[in-house]
Protein backbone atom coordinates (compact mmCIF):
# COMPACT_ATOMS: atom_id res chain seq x y z
CA UNK A 1 0.00 0.00 0.00
CA UNK A 2 1.40 3.40 -1.01
CA UNK A 3 1.07 5.87 1.86
CA UNK A 4 2.26 9.47 2.09
CA UNK A 5 3.56 9.45 5.66
CA UNK A 6 3.85 13.25 5.60
CA UNK A 7 0.11 13.63 4.99
CA UNK A 8 -1.85 14.95 7.95
CA UNK A 9 -5.49 14.50 8.84
CA UNK A 10 -6.71 17.02 11.36
CA UNK A 11 -3.08 17.88 12.06
CA UNK A 12 -2.18 14.24 12.87
CA UNK A 13 0.44 12.48 10.75
CA UNK A 14 -0.62 9.34 8.90
CA UNK A 15 2.01 7.31 10.72
CA UNK A 16 0.35 8.21 14.04
CA UNK A 17 -3.04 7.20 12.64
CA UNK A 18 -1.50 3.93 11.43
CA UNK A 19 -0.18 3.25 14.93
CA UNK A 20 -3.60 4.05 16.39
CA UNK A 21 -5.25 1.49 14.08
CA UNK A 22 -2.59 -1.08 15.01
CA UNK A 23 -3.43 -0.81 18.70
CA UNK A 24 -7.21 -0.80 18.23
CA UNK A 25 -7.47 -3.67 15.82
CA UNK A 26 -11.27 -4.07 15.53
CA UNK A 27 -13.35 -1.03 16.46
CA UNK A 28 -12.85 2.71 16.86
CA UNK A 29 -15.06 5.59 17.88
CA UNK A 30 -14.90 9.37 17.93
CA UNK A 31 -14.21 9.43 21.68
CA UNK A 32 -11.44 6.84 21.30
CA UNK A 33 -9.80 8.88 18.54
CA UNK A 34 -10.05 11.99 20.70
CA UNK A 35 -8.58 10.24 23.73
CA UNK A 36 -5.77 8.28 22.07
CA UNK A 37 -4.63 10.96 19.62
CA UNK A 38 -5.10 13.81 22.11
CA UNK A 39 -7.36 15.91 19.89
CA UNK A 40 -10.66 17.69 20.44
CA UNK A 41 -14.03 16.27 19.44
CA UNK A 42 -14.23 18.37 16.27
CA UNK A 43 -10.81 17.20 15.08
CA UNK A 44 -11.67 13.62 16.04
CA UNK A 45 -14.76 13.84 13.83
CA UNK A 46 -12.63 15.13 10.93
CA UNK A 47 -10.26 12.18 11.34
CA UNK A 48 -13.11 9.66 11.55
CA UNK A 49 -14.78 11.24 8.51
CA UNK A 50 -11.58 10.95 6.47
CA UNK A 51 -11.03 7.34 7.52
CA UNK A 52 -14.65 6.62 6.58
CA UNK A 53 -14.44 8.32 3.17
CA UNK A 54 -11.19 6.47 2.36
CA UNK A 55 -12.75 3.11 3.39
CA UNK A 56 -10.30 2.54 6.24
CA UNK A 57 -13.29 2.16 8.58
CA UNK A 58 -16.99 1.44 8.12
CA UNK A 59 -20.03 2.21 10.26
CA UNK A 60 -20.87 -0.75 12.46
CA UNK A 61 -23.24 -0.03 15.34
CA UNK A 62 -23.79 2.09 18.41
CA UNK A 63 -22.45 1.37 21.88
CA UNK A 64 -23.93 3.32 24.79
CA UNK A 65 -25.23 5.94 22.41
CA UNK A 66 -21.97 6.43 20.49
CA UNK A 67 -21.43 5.26 16.93
CA UNK A 68 -18.70 2.68 16.49
CA UNK A 69 -16.71 1.97 13.35
CA UNK A 70 -15.15 -1.33 12.40
CA UNK A 71 -11.71 -1.32 10.84
CA UNK A 72 -12.00 -2.59 7.27
CA UNK A 73 -9.58 -4.85 5.40
CA UNK A 74 -8.11 -1.72 3.82
CA UNK A 75 -7.69 -0.24 7.30
CA UNK A 76 -5.93 -3.43 8.41
CA UNK A 77 -3.56 -3.11 5.47
CA UNK A 78 -2.80 0.48 6.47
CA UNK A 79 -2.15 -0.69 10.04
CA UNK A 80 0.33 -3.30 8.79
CA UNK A 81 2.09 -0.99 6.31
CA UNK A 82 5.68 -0.21 7.24
CA UNK A 83 7.17 3.26 7.01
CA UNK A 84 10.29 2.17 5.15
CA UNK A 85 12.19 3.44 2.13
CA UNK A 86 10.50 2.29 -1.04
CA UNK A 87 12.42 -0.18 -3.18
CA UNK A 88 12.40 -1.02 -6.88
CA UNK A 89 12.00 -4.45 -8.47
CA UNK A 90 15.75 -5.00 -8.67
CA UNK A 91 15.90 -4.73 -4.87
CA UNK A 92 12.65 -6.61 -4.23
CA UNK A 93 13.46 -9.82 -6.13
CA UNK A 94 16.43 -10.87 -3.90
CA UNK A 95 14.26 -10.26 -0.82
CA UNK A 96 11.66 -12.65 -2.21
CA UNK A 97 14.36 -15.20 -3.08
CA UNK A 98 15.56 -15.17 0.53
CA UNK A 99 11.97 -15.46 1.73
CA UNK A 100 11.48 -18.50 -0.52
CA UNK A 101 14.64 -20.10 0.90
CA UNK A 102 13.34 -19.60 4.45
CA UNK A 103 10.05 -21.27 3.53
CA UNK A 104 11.89 -24.33 2.23
CA UNK A 105 14.12 -24.42 5.31
CA UNK A 106 11.11 -24.28 7.63
CA UNK A 107 9.26 -26.96 5.70
CA UNK A 108 12.32 -29.21 5.93
CA UNK A 109 12.27 -29.15 9.73
CA UNK A 110 10.87 -32.26 11.43
CA UNK A 111 10.18 -30.65 14.79
CA UNK A 112 7.67 -28.00 13.71
CA UNK A 113 4.00 -28.90 14.01
CA UNK A 114 2.85 -26.65 11.16
CA UNK A 115 4.22 -26.36 7.65
CA UNK A 116 3.55 -23.84 4.90
CA UNK A 117 1.28 -25.36 2.30
CA UNK A 118 0.95 -22.37 -0.01
CA UNK A 119 2.08 -18.75 -0.39
CA UNK A 120 0.56 -16.21 -2.75
CA UNK A 121 1.81 -12.75 -3.71
CA UNK A 122 -0.63 -9.85 -3.84
CA UNK A 123 -0.56 -6.08 -3.68
CA UNK A 124 1.67 -3.70 -5.58
CA UNK A 125 4.37 -6.23 -6.49
CA UNK A 126 2.07 -7.99 -8.96
CA UNK A 127 0.78 -4.69 -10.37
CA UNK A 128 2.48 -4.29 -13.78
CA UNK A 129 2.20 -0.51 -13.50
CA UNK A 130 3.98 -0.28 -10.14
CA UNK A 131 7.63 0.75 -10.26
CA UNK A 132 8.45 0.77 -6.56
CA UNK A 133 7.14 -0.92 -3.42
CA UNK A 134 6.73 -0.04 0.25
CA UNK A 135 6.38 -3.68 1.23
CA UNK A 136 5.89 -7.09 -0.33
CA UNK A 137 2.49 -8.57 0.51
CA UNK A 138 2.30 -12.33 0.93
CA UNK A 139 -0.57 -14.55 2.08
CA UNK A 140 0.35 -17.81 3.78
CA UNK A 141 -1.69 -20.98 4.20
CA UNK A 142 -0.47 -22.83 7.31
CA UNK A 143 -1.25 -26.53 7.67
CA UNK A 144 -0.67 -28.87 10.59
CA UNK A 145 1.19 -32.06 9.70
CA UNK A 146 -1.08 -35.07 9.40
CA UNK A 147 0.74 -37.08 12.05
CA UNK A 148 -0.42 -34.55 14.66
CA UNK A 149 -4.08 -34.60 13.63
CA UNK A 150 -5.06 -37.08 16.33
CA UNK A 151 -4.10 -34.72 19.15
CA UNK A 152 -3.11 -31.38 17.66
CA UNK A 153 -3.80 -29.40 20.82
CA UNK A 154 -1.83 -31.84 22.96
CA UNK A 155 1.21 -31.70 20.69
CA UNK A 156 1.05 -27.89 20.56
CA UNK A 157 0.77 -27.67 24.34
CA UNK A 158 3.84 -29.91 24.69
CA UNK A 159 5.84 -27.79 22.24
CA UNK A 160 4.84 -24.55 23.94
CA UNK A 161 5.81 -26.09 27.28
CA UNK A 162 9.19 -27.05 25.80
CA UNK A 163 9.76 -23.36 25.07
CA UNK A 164 8.70 -22.29 28.55
CA UNK A 165 5.26 -21.13 27.44
CA UNK A 166 2.49 -22.75 29.47
CA UNK A 167 -0.41 -22.49 27.02
CA UNK A 168 -3.47 -24.65 26.57
CA UNK A 169 -5.91 -25.53 23.81
CA UNK A 170 -6.16 -23.18 20.87
CA UNK A 171 -3.76 -20.72 22.52
CA UNK A 172 -1.04 -23.36 22.16
CA UNK A 173 -2.10 -24.07 18.56
CA UNK A 174 -1.88 -20.36 17.75
CA UNK A 175 1.57 -20.23 19.36
CA UNK A 176 2.88 -23.05 17.15
CA UNK A 177 1.46 -21.47 14.01
CA UNK A 178 2.97 -18.11 14.98
CA UNK A 179 6.32 -19.84 15.52
CA UNK A 180 6.37 -20.81 11.84
CA UNK A 181 5.25 -17.36 10.72
CA UNK A 182 8.08 -15.69 12.64
CA UNK A 183 10.65 -18.08 11.21
CA UNK A 184 9.75 -17.29 7.60
CA UNK A 185 9.17 -13.57 8.15
CA UNK A 186 12.51 -13.32 9.98
CA UNK A 187 11.73 -9.71 10.92
CA UNK A 188 12.28 -8.68 7.31
CA UNK A 189 10.91 -5.15 7.21
CA UNK A 190 9.75 -5.54 3.60
CA UNK A 191 7.84 -8.82 3.97
CA UNK A 192 4.24 -8.21 5.07
CA UNK A 193 2.55 -11.49 6.02
CA UNK A 194 -1.21 -12.08 5.95
CA UNK A 195 -3.12 -15.31 6.33
CA UNK A 196 -4.82 -16.84 3.31
CA UNK A 197 -8.26 -16.20 4.82
CA UNK A 198 -7.60 -12.45 4.72
CA UNK A 199 -6.63 -12.62 1.05
CA UNK A 200 -9.81 -14.54 0.25
CA UNK A 201 -11.92 -12.07 2.19
CA UNK A 202 -10.58 -8.95 0.47
CA UNK A 203 -10.71 -10.70 -2.94
CA UNK A 204 -7.45 -9.08 -4.03
CA UNK A 205 -5.74 -10.31 -7.21
CA UNK A 206 -2.88 -12.67 -6.38
CA UNK A 207 -0.27 -14.92 -7.95
CA UNK A 208 1.17 -18.23 -6.71
CA UNK A 209 4.60 -17.93 -5.10
CA UNK A 210 5.10 -21.29 -3.39
CA UNK A 211 3.24 -24.60 -3.17
CA UNK A 212 4.58 -27.27 -0.85
CA UNK A 213 5.48 -30.64 -2.38
CA UNK A 214 3.54 -33.61 -1.06
CA UNK A 215 6.62 -34.99 0.71
CA UNK A 216 6.53 -32.16 3.28
CA UNK A 217 3.65 -33.89 5.05
CA UNK A 218 4.89 -37.45 4.45
CA UNK A 219 7.04 -37.76 7.57
CA UNK A 220 6.03 -40.71 9.70
CA UNK A 221 6.06 -40.69 13.47
CA UNK A 222 9.15 -42.94 13.48
CA UNK A 223 11.01 -40.56 11.16
CA UNK A 224 10.06 -37.69 13.43
CA UNK A 225 11.34 -39.55 16.47
CA UNK A 226 14.66 -40.40 14.84
CA UNK A 227 15.12 -36.82 13.65
CA UNK A 228 14.62 -35.39 17.12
Amino acid sequence: MRVDWNERIGGIKMIEIRDFLRVHGRHVSKSLVSQRLSVGEETAMIIVGKLLSEDFVAVEDEDRGERRYKITDKGCRLASTRAVKRIDRHEAVPILHRFHARIEAVNARRDLIFFIREVRLFGSFIDPLATDYGDLDVAIDFQDKSRFNGDLKGHCEARADLHGRFLYGWHAVKYCKEEVRKLVAARDRYISVSCMVTLERIKAPSEPFYIAPDKVDDLTTSEHASAT
